[in-house]
């Protein structure tokens, strides 16, 4: 039974990076060359049949493979960039996504900027803790993953992922 889950899980989790990744390569695609990612939304996506099929077919909700909402949005502080949020993800799905390189190479894909969860107060906070002169695309590993995917009691926490185009 233990293996039967195992399997679901990383089967699950697989779809899901699936789903960031497409997400991300269509903002890019469609959003290059523009000067700003204003105005992307999961809505403007769909329109142009850029949402995996998964996602899409629960539209207008959008749901992700853990039943939690999905959400694309412009980086409020940074017009260049652009948000992925996934609500209701599993700790041990959580940790998996958000490690990355200072390259900004991920499971997940490249080019990001940032990995953040809900903490226990209800707010975004970067799970990489080694912020140097501002900059937090240093990367984040196993520990602080796991630390920042941890913060919320139910075993589920929101995801935030910021993209460069």
């Amino acid at each position: 039974i233990n293996l039967y889950g195992s399997s679901v899980l990383a089967s699950r989790t697989q779809e899901t990076v699936r789903q960031i990744s497409i997400l991300a390569a269509e903002v890019r695609a469609l959003y290059r060359s523009n000067p700003t990612t204003v105005g992307v939304t999961l809505a403007v996506l769909d329109s142009a049949g850029a949402v995996p099929e998964k996602i899409s077919a629960t539209a207008p909700a959008y749901i992700n493979e853990w039943g939690g909402g999905v959400t694309v949005g412009p980086d409020p502080t940074n017009p260049l960039n652009f948000i992925v949020v996934l609500n209701d993800i599993p700790v041990t799905t959580c940790v998996r996504l958000g490690v990355f390189s200072s390259a900004g190479e991920g499971i997940v894909g490249d080019g990001i900027v940032d990995f953040e969860t809900l903490d226990a107060g209800g707010i975004f906070a970067s799970a990489d803790t080694e912020v140097i002169a501002g900059n937090k695309a240093n990367g984040v590993n196993p520990q602080e993953a796991l630390i920042a995917c941890s913060a919320q009691a139910d075993g589920e926490t929101d995801v935030r992922w910021t993209f460069r185009i």
